[in-house]
């Protein structure tokens, strides 16, 4: 793979679980793809906790199944804790695939999603590939041979010329923005939670710890295989300007909670405020230019079904775009919209009801 070179038949804007997918199935199929990602560095933000039974049957079919389960666990129960100080132990909040889907991977497993990259990522490197870091999509032209990309790098601006961009970097998407499509939907604005991997002192690592209060809920989750918990906690509807996330702001919200002294906070990685969006775009293809995952719909935290949405959008795109590069109609790739848009949609209206419904820590 000549990362030097001007021209490629694809190329994936964003290294992240949906990217990552798309890079893997393109190299194993011998496409010639380039994949870039805005970041210097790889993330270490659990983001997304949790993979279902139909991403972990693809990341086998991809041979990035083994590190997933030798990882992640499939049995977390939960221990919520009363008001008066007692508590209540309930089994593990995932729910298995139907019994009467034929798979391997009947059970979701938790595992942060660093981890989930990491998996990708290496299976990416035993095809061949490296992901490009430091390289930020900046202009997009397109016409009716192929896609000019303009990126700027730390070693000046750079071109890529393809015949294809799918554009998998995520909410917030250079690539969206270029060709003009925007994500319809609503943001709730009572919905908002402060994010946050944290480690801590005073709570042992086998289960999810929920606390409910007056003011509100605060949980965290033991991420596998790691000394990081991710940490969820509800931002009253009254409060218009929450306080900025900071390890102290964690900590007294903690105290208030769940009681002072019940647990120290000692260290965070990563901090954020998230708003819940539940957003798609019209359409998922212009021309030449494709969105998958977060750059294509944005979803509650709710149900675990965000990165997991990603990866598949991104299964259903790799082989079709295969198909068209070896010489099959390029109406093929009419059917990437025709088929994933209508999931999003169904996927964004389950996961809305759940949060509504349980507004507690899902995968």
């Amino acid at each position: 793979m000549n990362t030097m070179a001007s021209f490629v038949d694809v190329l994936i804007v964003g290294a992240g679980p949906t990217g990552l997918t798309l890079a893997c199935d393109l190299a194993r199929r011998n496409i010639d793809h380039r994949i870039i990602e805005r970041s210097t560095f790889y993330s270490v933000a659990s983001r997304a906790k949790g993979i279902q039974p139909r991403s972990l049957e693809l990341a086998d079919d991809l041979g990035a199944v083994p590190y997933i389960i030798d990882t992640g666990i499939v049995d977390l129960p939960v221990r919520y804790y009363t008001a008066n100080g007692g508590s209540v132990d309930k089994p593990c909040i995932t729910v298995p695939a139907s019994a009467e889907l034929e798979t391997p991977f009947r059970d979701p497993v938790w595992i942060a999603q660093f981890d989930v990259e990491k998996a990708l990522r290496d299976r990416y490197a035993e095809l061949g590939g490296q992901v490009e870091l430091g390289m930020e999509a900046v202009g997009l032209v397109q016409d009716s041979d192929g896609v000019t990309v303009t990126m700027s790098t730390p070693q000046g601006t750079r071109q890529i010329r393809a015949r294809y961009v799918v554009g998998a970097d995520g909410g917030k998407s250079n690539i969206r923005k270029f060709i003009h499509l925007s994500l319809v939907g609503q943001t709730y604005d009572n919905e908002r939670w402060y994010l946050g991997d944290v480690r801590l002192e005073g709570l042992e690592r086998d289960r999810i710890h929920i606390w409910t209060s007056p003011e509100g809920m605060v949980g965290v989750t033991p991420l596998p295989k790691t000394d990081i918990w991710q940490l969820q906690a509800t931002i009253p509807a009254d409060i218009e300007e929450p306080e900025q996330p900071s390890l102290e702001v964690y900590q007294a919200m903690f105290d208030r909670r769940a009681g002072a002294g019940r647990v120290r906070l000692t260290d965070a990685s990563w901090l954020s405020i998230y708003r819940v969006n539940v957003r798609v775009v019209d359409h998922y293809r212009n021309d030449r230019v494709f969105l998958a995952g977060d750059a294509a719909h944005v979803h509650s935290p709710a149900g675990g079904q965000g990165m997991n949405t990603g990866m598949q959008d991104a299964y259903n795109l790799g082989w079709k775009l295969a198909a068209v590069l070896q010489g099959a109609d390029a109406a093929l790739l009419d059917t990437y919209d025709e088929e994933r848009r209508p999931i999003a949609q169904a996927v964004l209206q389950d996961s809305s009801k759940k949060i509504r419904a349980d507004r507690c820590p899902n995968p």
